[in-house]
Order: structure tokens, then sequence, then C-alpha cells
């Protein structure tokens, strides 16, 4: 830690506090959107919601990243952030139909700080993070950044319990507000310059590049496509209610799973870096996240649906640990943020989408076969992979110089 130097810390402390807010944040408008609608769909609504915005500025956000001051353009995201998760708490307590437009209004505003601010936390960190330490780098920023998620749903559980839902808002505001002074206090590295031409110029170029390299490409589809069909995480408030039959505070512990398993297993990557044959590790761990989603399809007992959700944030968190060392490794420097934000689409679309796909199947199939179904696909996604992106089997993770 010491060899990554000051910076550094102020940067995982940032990424800590934003970490638990976002999720605790994230738990709250899934728990309330049910809350008030108690139908399956709102649950994909809300996803959408946020997910529209992310997508449609992602490419704008990495220009912005390529182009000016990304201490900036961050400090102002998280700025609007917390505005947006505030105004949650003191507008709680409305009518259930008024309730229902502030919550996707909130995710609406949610989604459009992520997609503009997230290509610069990704290309911020080349700036912190020496090149010979990415891998290490990458790993315990997963580390914080996740095992700090933990604590969120899990927060949320407890002051929704002891307290109100919507003072789960006040909360997780707090600690947005704490992540924008440590990033205010954060002193990066000046990045080289390299400032992209015109807007749609440059954006196409990123997209070039990212069309053309099969490591970059077929990494992002593969998280695309494994999380957008493979995705549980979603579907829990409807399976507290309608299969578990648990409440608010088991919902915490289970939203919490993924995130908890997720976290040991960077702890471990930050220990032991996976630098060996990072390629079949990669696709072992999506194929063992499809396995595990279909277990959770399965069960009917809250502990072991808790199990099936750690395992499969064991194996996102090594996946992840890898997706993002790939990202900082074969992205050519001049176009950092702009292939970030390509990566962020992918991303965004997985997740935000991926919880549209989540409620629409679920109030087709109903959640068990919603799950069971998307369990299946991934493993199957897994196997086109394979066949299909060859490099991503032989990836190298060590420093190197990539030209555009």
């Amino acid at each position: 830690m010491r060899s990554l130097g000051p910076a550094f810390l102020r940067l995982l402390i940032a990424s800590g506090a934003a970490s638990v807010g976002l999720s605790m944040t994230a738990a709250a408008l899934a728990y309330e959107i049910y809350d008030v609608t108690r139908r399956d769909i709102s649950v994909g609504h809300l996803g959408l919601a946020e997910a529209v915005p992310a997508i449609l500025l992602s490419l704008f956000g990495g220009y912005l990243a390529d182009r000016y001051d990304r201490k900036k353009i961050i400090l102002t995201c998280v700025g609007f952030g917390s505005f947006v998760v505030l105004a949650m708490w003191l507008s709680a307590g409305s009518l259930p139909g008024i309730r229902f437009i502030q919550i996707l209004a909130a995710a609406f505003a949610i989604g459009i700080a992520g997609g503009l601010s997230r290509p610069a936390l990704s290309a911020i960190e080349a700036q912190v993070v020496p090149a010979e330490q990415a891998l290490r780098g990458a790993s315990i920023l997963s580390v914080v950044g996740t095992t700090c998620a933990i604590g969120g749903p899990a927060l949320f559980g407890q002051v929704a319990k002891h307290w109100s839902v919507g003072h789960g808002y006040l909360v997780a505001g707090i600690l947005w507000s704490l992540s924008w002074f440590f990033i205010l206090s954060l002193h990066p590295t000046p990045a080289e310059s390299h400032p992209p031409g015109k807007l749609f110029e440059g954006i196409g170029e990123a997209i070039r590049f990212v069309w053309k390299s099969q490591v970059l490409l077929g990494s992002m589809a593969l998280d695309l496509f494994a999380v957008f069909f493979g995705g549980a995480v979603a579907l829990i408030p409807v399976f507290c209610r309608k299969v578990l039959f648990v409440g608010p505070e088991t919902y915490g512990l289970l939203v919490a799973a993924t995130p908890i398993g997720a976290g040991v297993a960077m702890l471990v990557c930050a220990i032991r870096p996976p630098t060996k044959n990072p390629g079949w590790l990669f696709l072992g761990c999506v194929t063992g996240f499809g396995l595990s989603i279909i277990g959770f399809a399965y069960s009917r007992w809250w502990v072991l649906s808790g199990l099936c959700l750690l395992l499969s944030g064991v194996f996102d968190g090594i996946s992840m640990v890898i997706r993002r060392t790939i990202l900082r490794v074969y992205s050519p420097v001049k176009m950092r943020g702009r292939v970030a934000a390509v990566s962020w689409i992918f991303i965004g679309a997985s997740n935000e989408l991926g919880a549209l796909e989540s409620g629409y199947a679920s109030e087709w199939f109903g959640p068990v076969n919603a799950v069971l179904i998307g369990g299946i696909i991934t493993l199957t996604i897994v196997a086109f992979a394979m066949i299909f992106a060859p490099k991503l089997r032989t990836i190298d993770l060590g420093p190197r110089e990539v030209e555009a």
C-alpha cells in the first residue's frame, strides 16, 4: 500500500465511501419501488430508468475524460448525486403514485452522474497507480470498493428496520458527500496531453479500436451477456416476498451476500494477483457464476440462497479484477477515457438493462424460472466466447505498450 502513494490512499477512501453510499441507495430504491407497487416489473423499470442516461452519456463522458480535468468531472457528478440522494430523504413519505415517480427520477439522475463520471474515474486510476502496479492497484481498489459495498445493503436493512426506509437516503447522502471531500483532496499526476479531436471523431476512434481488439471486445461482451441474463440480484426483493418469505433485514443480508463474496475474492487477488493463466481463470469464473445463479433459482431456504449469492460474488470478484486489468493494460494512453466509456456501456447495459430483463422475465415466467433460464444462458455464452474469442484464453496482463 505504501508503495502506491498517498494519492492512491485518498482515491481508495473516496471509492470506499462512494461504494457504500451507492449500494445503499440502490438497495433503498429497489426495496422501496417494489414496496410501493408490489409488481415484479417495477424492478425492471428502475433498471431502465438508470440505464438509459448511463448508456447514452457514457461515450460523451469518455470524450470529456480525455479532454478535460477528470477530477473536476468527478467532483461535479458526485456532488450532483449527493444532492439527489438527500432530496429523496427530504421527500420521503410522499403518496405512492408520487413516490413512484420520485424513485424513477432519482434513478435517472444517478444514471446521468454515473454515465459522465465513470470513464473519468477509470481513467484517473492510471494517473494514481503506476503501470507496473496496475494489477495490484486494480485488485486493492476492487477489494475496497466491493467490500465497502457490502455495508450498503446491510446498513440499509438496519436503518429501515430500526428507523425508516427514508432515512436510509440520509445516511447514503452523507457517504456520497464524504467521497466528494476526499476526491477534492486528491492530487493525481497530470495526465499526458493527448486531447481527442472533434466529439464524434474521438468517440468513433475508440469504438473502432475496441472492435478490432478481440481481448477487449471479448471480455466486454462476455460481461454484458453473462450479467444481462444471469443477474439475480435485481430480483432479490421479489424472491424475499414470493419465494423465501423474509423481511427487510434478511433482504439487506441477501443483497450484501454477493459483494461479500466478491470482496473476499478480490482480497485474495490483492495478496496473490491472478497472473497465471488469467484467461482460463476468467472463463472459469464466469462459468462458476452461471452455476451459482442456477443454485439460487432452486433454493427455498434463505441461508442457501445467500450462499449461492456469496459464491456468485466470489466468481464475479475474480473476473472483475481481471476485466479491470485488461481495460488498463490493453487501452492506449491517448484514449483511455473513451475506451473506459465503451467498457462502461457494456457494464451499464449488463447491470441496469439486466434488471429490466429480469423484471420482465419474472413477470412472464415467474421469478424462479427467470433466474434459472438466465443461469443456463450464461453457461451457453461462455461456450460461445471460448469458440469465437480464443485470445481470451491466452491474455497477458503484464505492462505493455499499446498502439492505437
